[in-house]
């Protein structure tokens, strides 16, 4: 799980530090702090419904679990936690007090 937080946020730091510190005066594409935002936000949310939709797989596995508790429906159960875990952890990275969001203001 921590590999991955660790994987995502330095993969997005590196694509930060990539835009802003290009000095390749071949590119002339530029971009604007709105497109830089607009894609923050798409990766925002497209971790969070991931998020999202394993938190919903867990509850229906924990329900499953609690209403017929077999080895097999605690062995779902088990692998939605890890699975929703690994998701969840993604999104920690976007709710640094000190992150990208305030930076582009």
């Amino acid at each position: 799980m921590w590999k991955s937080i660790f994987k995502s946020v330095t993969t997005f730091k590196a694509g930060v530090l990539i835009i802003f510190c290009n000095n390749d005066d071949t590119n002339n594409s530029t971009v604007t702090k709105k497109q830089l935002v607009g894609n923050y936000a798409n990766i925002a949310f497209a971790n969070y419904k991931k998020a999202y939709d394993d938190a919903v797989f867990l509850e229906t596995a924990i329900y499953t679990f609690t209403a017929t508790p077999t080895e097999a429906n605690f062995t779902i159960a088990k692998t939605a936690w890890k699975a929703f875990r690994e998701s969840y952890g993604t999104t920690e990275a976007f709710r640094f007090a000190d992150g990208p969001i305030i930076v582009l203001r």
